[in-house]
């Protein structure tokens, strides 16, 4: 695996068809499994990691962010990816276009003012430097998926997308760096965020989506401890809160963002009627 570091470096890979995976380190299974699916496009595989400070807010875990470079490299060495891109934080945002999304004040853009923003300029300069022919991103980033779905039709990157299921623990948690954060007891708790949402989305096949069973859903995970921030039901193309209905039909995504203590998780389900 190749070290990068800098913008000059990066113009060795020119010529070479690559898939992206953007990362802020402390890497898990998650991360990895993206990387796996990487290597099955028969691209070489570039991984960046770099911890975004555009798309964190006052009071937020910049400074704490878990950093574990050594352990980073002998993970995607097990992965066989090619290049390592480390890029000083400098020189990455020297100049950087302040991007805006449509989807900046939906779901975590809510309580996270211009989260979704700075996600974006970040990437932009990311697909501009690097020019990969594809990146891949997780599902469990539902939004931010469709963040940059919106930056490569606005700036016609010849890059395409994909995106991967997200990766989960056997208890059904979503993989997050994030979870380091969590004692085992909040772990399992955390767990029971996913469970709700399985049972929610089996009610609204059973029932229709009524307001009613969203409530209780929300009820029940508060009476776990569990701090709910959003629980809804959203268009998947436009992220718009949906109205009740006894016969839903469309692609839809049942999405949440709670904290744990001080720990913020995010979390969905994506399916179509």
């Amino acid at each position: 695996m190749k070290i990068i570091k800098s913008n000059k470096e990066l113009e060795v890979l020119n010529s070479k068809k690559l898939a992206f995976v953007p990362t802020m380190g402390n890497l898990h299974a998650g991360h990895l499994k993206l990387v796996s699916e990487a290597k099955k496009l028969e691209y070489e595989v570039i991984v960046s990691i770099f911890v975004n400070p555009l798309q964190f807010g006052k009071d937020e875990d910049f400074d704490s962010y878990p950093k574990t470079l050594k352990e980073d490299k002998l993970k995607l060495i097990s992965k066989e990816c090619d290049y390592l891109f480390l890029p000083k934080s400098e020189e990455l945002l020297n100049g950087i276009h302040q991007e805006t999304s449509k989807y900046n004040n939906f779901l975590c853009g809510i309580d996270r003012p211009e989260h979704f923003n700075g996600v974006a300029s970040i990437i932009r300069k990311f697909l501009e430097i690097i020019q990969p022919n594809s990146i891949i991103m997780g599902e469990k980033d539902f939004q931010q998926t469709l963040v940059i779905k919106e930056l490569i039709i606005k700036h016609n990157f010849k890059c395409k997308l994909i995106t991967i299921p997200t990766a989960r623990e056997n208890s059904g948690l979503a993989m997050s760096s994030r979870n380091n954060y969590l004692t085992e007891n909040e772990k399992m708790q955390a767990a029971k965020i996913y469970s709700t949402l399985v049972d929610t989305k089996n009610l609204i096949f059973k029932n229709g989506f009524k307001r009613k069973d969203l409530k209780n859903k929300i009820n029940y995970l508060k009476k776990n401890n569990i701090n709910v921030i959003y629980f809804d039901l959203f268009d998947a193309e436009s992220l718009e809160s949906i109205n009740e209905s006894p016969r839903l039909k469309g692609d839809f995504v049942l999405a949440t963002a709670a904290k744990i203590g001080n720990t913020r998780l995010i979390d969905n389900i994506v399916f179509s009627i």
